[in-house]
């Protein structure tokens, strides 16, 4: 039976995750050290801070807590980026539209509060900054939406101290294990998901040790895990330097590399606990670039390596849907305000989306996936419409895509009139078996340019675990050639990663 609490005339539900809806997200793009891979390749080469690029990055920042509450039924953001982070705040620090929205998206339950530790949303955590006023801020919101739903992974005190104590060392696991990951064939896949030679790879391996040794020298000496910052300090940041501040060092072997390994593995725990999605921005590694090991127990989701290649090549179905589609009148994210989104929220097109997004989510059979995969495009498309009834316009043609991502490779597949697709990268090393994960990607086709800010939708369909990704990804092509596909000559990096929803390697259990 849900409980209920008050503090300081604040009333609030307290919910677990198994309240948590199925199409419930946590969006990386809050992390205050996220930064895309461009930016952050930018970034070290000028030895730049994230202040430096503060405009650049909050602009991105913005386009993804949009894109999250667009496109996910609620979205649970920790209690601390609720008070420090801007492109937050910047919604309910002042009266006004924005910030009537924010609240009644707050009440509405979609967006939830995540709680480490407090008891309460308004209760004060000190070892947390905050902007200015921003605490003020939020406290007066929570009084205004009247009543709110509160995430903490239990509600009693010994068992959630036990639940957050292990969310914590799960990051420190991953610092202890992370040397195995790269042995034999890891550490060629670790080379293509990073983008640093095939050469590198035994000094990689040995930088890999150096951290497995700092996070058991933490472990001894302190009786705890290894954190984050921790890490930053050793191994990213320059001497002296505030980690927070996002430099990295260019005479640390690998800095920017493990950057985005330790910050893909901090920004996956929660999800895993909660038991949900996690919602991976632009641009940023793909969970599988962890080399995390696979379950024996398969989940529910993993298919045969058969039903990836059905999935790839149910061009057929598209093919008259596509020569049907015409042009529409859409906004970009950041000509939106939230007021825009939860406009939209309360339509009945924003209803039917969600309800097929979900249909697509916890999908079982891979039979039926070209139905829901239809069916996702047209109620995306009408989404879309609502989105520029109010807006500055630009043209949207749906283009539906998916995207293999194999051992650090990608295959794009576009569908319609003339069918390509397009490979990212090469296979090379030896051959170990490595999950594929098959994405469901809706993009415009009229954009010659990808822009950060336009709402495309990028869903994490099926995965299979291959045993040998050259062979099987060799295979692919030749049916997807016989099926009709134009193979177009191949990049040798993965480019652009589109934002979305991402599975977990267990799949989500109905609660």
């Amino acid at each position: 039976m849900t409980e209920y609490g008050e503090d300081q005339g604040v009333h609030f539900e307290k919910i677990e995750p198994q309240n948590l809806d199925e199409v419930a997200v946590v969006a990386q793009c809050l992390d205050n050290q996220w930064v895309p891979r461009e930016l952050l390749k930018d970034m070290t080469g000028k030895g730049s801070s994230l202040e430096d690029v503060a405009a650049e990055r909050s602009e991105l920042v913005r386009a993804e807590y949009l894109r999250a509450l667009l496109t996910a039924k609620q979205v649970v953001v920790n209690r601390a980026f609720l008070y420090n982070n801007h492109a937050i705040i910047q919604d309910f620090a002042q009266d006004g539209p924005a910030r009537k929205a924010f609240v009644k998206l707050l009440h509405n339950r979609a967006i939830i509060p995540y709680f480490y530790k407090e008891e309460s949303p308004v209760q004060r955590t000190r070892e947390v900054q905050t902007v200015r006023g921003g605490f003020e801020a939020w406290t007066s919101a929570c009084l205004e939406a009247e009543e709110i739903s509160c995430l903490r992974l239990s509600w009693f005190e010994n068992r959630n101290a036990d639940l957050t104590e292990k969310l914590g060392l799960s990051f420190h696991h991953f610092a202890l294990t992370v040397p195995g990951r790269a042995m034999r064939g890891g550490g060629a896949e670790f080379s293509r998901h990073l983008g640093f030679p095939e050469a590198d790879i035994p000094e990689f391996r040995a930088v890999l040790r150096k951290v497995q040794e700092f996070a058991i020298k933490i472990e001894t000496e302190k009786e705890r895990g290894v954190t984050r910052q921790e890490l930053y300090v050793k191994f990213i940041t320059p001497e002296g330097d505030d980690p927070t501040l996002g430099r990295c060092d260019n005479t640390k072997p690998f800095a920017a590399e493990l950057k985005q390994l330790f910050d893909l593995q901090y920004n996956t725990g929660l999800p895993e606990f909660l038991d949900r999605l996690p919602l991976r921005p632009a641009d940023t590694l793909h969970r599988s670039a962890l080399r995390e090991s696979v379950p024996e127990r398969r989940s529910s989701n993993v298919v045969d390596p058969g039903d990836l290649e059905r999935t790839l090549k149910t061009r057929i179905a598209f093919d008259t849907l596509s020569e049907k589609l015409n042009p529409l009148q859409t906004a970009s994210l950041l000509d939106l305000g939230i007021q825009e989104i939860a406009r939209v929220r309360l339509s009945t097109e924003w209803e039917e989306y969600i309800r097929q997004l979900n249909r697509l989510v916890v999908m079982r059979d891979p039979a039926q996936f070209g139905l829901y995969a239809q069916n996702i495009i047209e109620s995306y498309g009408a989404v879309l419409r609502r989105l520029g009834e109010r807006s500055s316009r630009h043209a949207w043609l749906t283009q539906r895509r998916a995207i293999l991502e194999i051992s650090g490779v990608k295959l794009r597949v576009c569908y319609g009139r003339r069918p390509t697709m397009q490979q990212m990268g090469e296979i090379t090393g030896e051959q170990m078996n490595t999950m594929a994960t098959v994405k469901t990607v809706i993009v415009n086709k009229l954009s010659a340019v990808r822009r950060p800010a336009e709402p495309e939708l990028a869903v994490d369909t099926l995965r299979s675990y291959i045993g040998d990704p050259r062979h099987f990804l060799e295979q692919l092509k030749s049916a997807l050639s016989a099926d009709g596909f134009d193979e177009l000559p191949r990049l040798p990096n993965l480019g652009r990663s589109p934002a979305g929803v991402e599975q977990d390697v267990e799949q989500q259990q109905a609660s």
